[in-house]
């Protein structure tokens, strides 16, 4: 049975209360305007605090255990903390005697609700309101059984490629989950990795490979399993432009003189032809993506990239390795792919309490995933708040879009464990 104090149940009185202080210490006659008033440009941060989590419009999930988080008033931090727990305008639960320490670990009843908030009652009475957040029933997770470690998964529909070293070098393999068929696919002394399909027409890989003496980008078909050459001059992450236009095109990343540059590569075979691949892959010359132009800091140490086209939109996203947090947008024209300065990189905003990294486009592009601080987030490309898809001890990266409502991603126990495969489905 949940207890209400009798002074929650005045809340409005209460707000009526300390509103009347604080207008009549702004406006008190004994102090000047022309003196310095000691609470002035300090009442915000004397009386209310902030809460910082739940973000208007986050997705909690019910019987998950999620972080509330607040920026205290100064002078109160000895002080203990009253929250109350609002959904559909019901008070839902109420936590009393909560040291002011800036964070609760919360224990998401088995309630779900379009719309709650978090009231906070802090010191001698002061209350902030949170903006409304989802309470909703938790993903599906599952264990992919791969046979043995895997990571870098790259996905699309049945199809699952990976990276593994059971064979004792780093190779791609192909799991086939109508099948149960797990296939190695690359069989070379060198390093072969970052798998990325061509969706959704799915036929063809892109991979980085050190088998020419560098790392260089290679396709192959995952029908006839072999591995042709594709750049000549460095490459790695590859990224393919969606199959729906005329010549498949794909993105990767150099680096040279302190900068890391993104380029294209679009082949001289129409999409419609793609299967089977050439003995030789006939290209056009390679384009420049990036503007020389560009912020250093957009373009110092590019990590991953993934090729979306969002509504009418064509768009590149990447995350900085040495900014972590920071995912930058570069809109690419559709009349061909080389910028020549006419635009640069912009910020993609993901609020400043996560760590973004490993962006990846969903199929259709309305949506991108990416990891934080050993979880899984989505969010809209049009912005909006991120929905966190998982939590707990375990360390979560790399998601990849197999459809609209699943995600392939590498999870691991510690830091010490191998990294696994496993799959989240969620309603989109």
């Amino acid at each position: 049975m949940i207890i209400v104090p009798q002074f929650f149940a005045s809340a409005s009185s209460l707000r009526k209360r300390w509103l009347f202080v604080l207008l009549t210490l702004a406006s008190c006659s004994c102090v000047s305007s022309e003196q310095t008033n000691p609470l002035r440009n300090q009442v915000e941060e004397l009386f209310i605090p902030a809460i910082t989590r739940p973000l208007s419009g986050e997705q909690w999930f019910t019987g998950s255990n999620r972080e509330i988080n607040w920026l205290f008033p100064r002078d109160v931090s000895d002080s203990l903390v009253t929250l109350q727990v609002f959904c559909d305008d019901q008070l839902l639960e109420v936590i009393e005697n909560v040291p002011n320490t800036g964070s609760y670990s919360w224990a998401v009843p088995n309630q779900k609700s379009r719309s709650c908030q978090i009231h906070m009652i802090i010191g001698s009475g002061q209350m902030v309101t949170s903006g409304k957040f989802i309470v909703t029933d938790p993903p599906i997770l599952e264990q992919l059984d791969i046979g043995g470690p895997g990571w870098e998964p790259s996905a699309l529909r049945e199809f699952i490629i990976f990276t593994s070293s059971r064979s004792g070098n780093a190779d791609l393999w192909l799991k086939n989950r109508r099948t149960g068929d797990l296939v190695q696919l690359t069989f070379h002394p060198d390093v072969d990795g970052e798998s990325n399909l061509f969706k959704p027409n799915g036929n063809v890989l892109a991979f980085t490979s050190g088998r020419s003496g560098r790392e260089e980008i290679w396709m192959m078909s995952i029908t006839t399993r072999k591995a042709k050459q594709v750049t000549k001059t460095g490459g790695s992450n590859p990224a393919w432009q969606p199959s729906f236009f005329q010549f498949p095109t794909v993105a990767y990343k150099r680096s040279a003189q302190g900068r890391t540059h993104i380029y294209a590569t679009r082949l001289q075979i129409p999409t419609t032809d793609i299967v089977p691949l050439p003995v030789t892959i006939p290209v056009f010359p390679e384009d420049q993506v990036t503007s020389g132009s560009s912020s250093l800091g957009s373009l110092s140490n590019i990590k991953t990239l993934d090729w979306g086209t969002p509504g009418v939109d064509n768009v590149i996203i990447y995350d900085i390795g040495n900014a972590p947090g920071t995912l930058w947008r570069l809109d690419v024209p559709f009349e061909g792919i080389a910028i020549n300065g006419r635009d640069q990189p912009d910020f993609f905003y993901v609020p400043s309490v996560l760590s973004a990294s490993h962006p990846s486009f969903s199929i259709s592009g309305a949506k991108i995933a990416f990891s934080s601080g050993g979880d899984l987030w989505i969010v809209d490309v049009t912005g909006g708040a991120p929905i966190q898809l998982t939590s707990g001890p375990e360390e979560d990266d790399f998601p990849d879009w197999s459809s609209e409502s699943e995600i392939v991603f590498q999870r691991r126990a510690s830091d010490s464990a191998a990294w696994g495969l496993w799959t989240i489905r969620f309603d989109s």
